[in-house]
């Protein structure tokens, strides 16, 4: 069953049409409450399964994500690259299955972190880097999602922080802090 994850309205208004007309039987768009953030209500949608957003140089870090936590690492991208810190950005679309070329892509980094906004066993993260270590992957995989299954009520942006999942904590990941 097809799961896509858009971030922001364009993106879901695509996906709902995509998956209304092309696809039979059970479809899934996991889209969050609240609307859209604005660090990326000007994103434009690919219609890919996947989109690479790159630094601008190369690097061996790759930041990998879905859905509206694409805000939190488009934003740690940005800082990181005003750091001198080249990071790319793995955004992945259609979660469910996951897409082999997504895999494709990453094996080609060394320092592999995964940001999710959910529990770790059975996630997206979790299936991506079983993939990885299947297709002979032997660098760095890092899966930062939540390990606590009891989640203190407050709100997202709080949560994230509480989580390490906040652009902030992405930073220093990939600075290794």
């Amino acid at each position: 069953m097809p799961i896509v994850c858009p971030s922001n309205y364009d993106e879901l208004k695509y996906w709902q049409n995509y998956l209304i007309d092309n696809v039979n039987g059970p479809k899934v768009i996991r889209y969050s409450r609240g609307g859209q953030d604005d660090n990326t209500k000007d994103y434009q949608c690919t219609g890919n399964l996947f989109d690479v957003i790159t630094s601008g140089q190369g690097t061996d870090n790759l930041i990998v994500c879905y859905g509206r936590h694409f805000t939190q690492c488009l934003a740690a991208q940005n800082k990181l690259k005003e750091q001198g810190v080249q990071a790319d950005i793995l955004k992945i679309n259609m979660v469910n299955p996951v897409p082999d070329g997504a895999v494709e892509i990453a094996k080609q980094y060394k320092n592999i972190h995964f940001y999710e906004e959910h529990v770790e066993n059975g996630g997206v993260a979790q299936r991506l880097g079983i993939k990885l270590l299947e297709d002979g992957f032997t660098f760095k995989y890092r899966c930062h999602c939540v390990k606590n299954y009891v989640i203190k009520q407050a709100t997202v942006p709080q949560l994230w922080k509480l989580c390490g999942l906040d652009y902030e904590s992405i930073i220093n990941d990939i600075k290794g802090e």
